[in-house]
């Protein structure tokens, strides 16, 4: 099985897996779901036709052929194997790239393209640092609100690439198909310390990346990462377990979202215990491989 990447046109270095901690959890109490998770399949995702744009469709089938072409499955360091990407008219997250693509695109062609999708945005009016094409959200996605669970006046922790807002517009109609209204995060841009540049692998200091720690559904339940995923430590992730309701939901946003290639980088619990309270998803320009621990 093939996982695609960019740099797979390139000799192919060693990963080095980062962990990203968002800070400490508040002392509050969480909020308990307020109704029950309604059992049963996820309904398909019907996405709306976007208005005509002179912005032409990005095809990236030539170069995705390509990277699949070069890049041998024994070059990919990972926990699990990865599926193929299924033919563009099966995936929820429809025409959003293969993450490698989206990974490595330019600023102005992220930016078309979000406004061809039909994304609402705007650009930061103060300083972001490190951040390619910052941008910062302004309404949902696919029906999606995606929102920090603890907003501050001080909107520097929403921050985001254009090519991260790119890859949750497909997770964000992964969510929709799953019921779910609201992806509330920890974080997105932390800035370095002033003066120094982010670390080799840091994907949050260059606004590349998200830490998920909630799902809120539209019957109104909160579905938390800390306390419904299944935290089997080293164990695969993608295989059918005996879980409740809120578990398997969780299980298959993380494994709907990995088989659609939305993110090269994917972290759960299972992966250690800086991520025991939420998954930290993101974009590595200069990946060749699509890893889920």
């Amino acid at each position: 099985m093939i996982c695609r990447g960019l740099s797979a046109l390139l000799p192919l270095g060693v990963f080095l897996l980062v962990s990203c901690t968002p800070s400490q959890r508040p002392t509050e109490r969480p909020i308990a779901p307020t109704a029950a998770l309604e059992p049963g399949p996820a309904p398909r995702l019907e996405v709306a036709p976007q208005p005509d744009s002179d912005e032409p469709p990005l095809d990236t089938s030539a170069l995705e052929a390509l990277i699949a072409q070069k890049l041998r499955v024994e070059d990919i360091p990972m926990s699990q194997p990865l599926p193929l990407a299924p033919d563009r008219g099966d995936r929820l997250s429809g025409d959003v790239p293969l993450a490698a693509v989206t990974a490595n695109l330019a600023g102005g062609k992220c930016l078309s393209t979000l406004k061809r999708l039909g994304v609402e945005f705007e650009v930061p009016d103060f300083e972001t640092p490190h951040v390619e094409t910052p941008i910062l959200l302004s309404g949902p996605i696919a029906g999606v609100e995606i929102l920090p669970r603890w907003p501050k006046v001080d909107r520097t922790q929403e921050v985001l690439d254009c090519r991260l807002g790119l890859a949750l517009v497909g997770l964000s109609r992964v969510a929709a198909a799953q019921g779910v209204r609201k992806i509330l995060y920890y974080s997105i841009y932390r800035p370095s310390p002033a003066g120094k540049p982010p670390k080799k692998g840091a994907q949050h200091p260059r606004g590349m990346a998200i830490d998920i720690g909630w799902l809120e559904l539209r019957s109104g339940a909160l579905v938390s990462v800390l306390d419904n995923f299944p935290h089997r430590r080293g164990q695969p992730i993608c295989k059918q377990m005996d879980l409740d309701d809120a578990g398997n939901l969780l299980r298959q946003f993380v494994c709907q979202a990995h088989a659609e290639q939305l993110f090269q980088v994917m972290l759960t619990p299972n992966a250690n215990a800086d991520h025991q309270n939420h998954f930290h998803f993101d974009l590595t320009p200069e990946g060749s491989w699509c890893i889920l621990q």
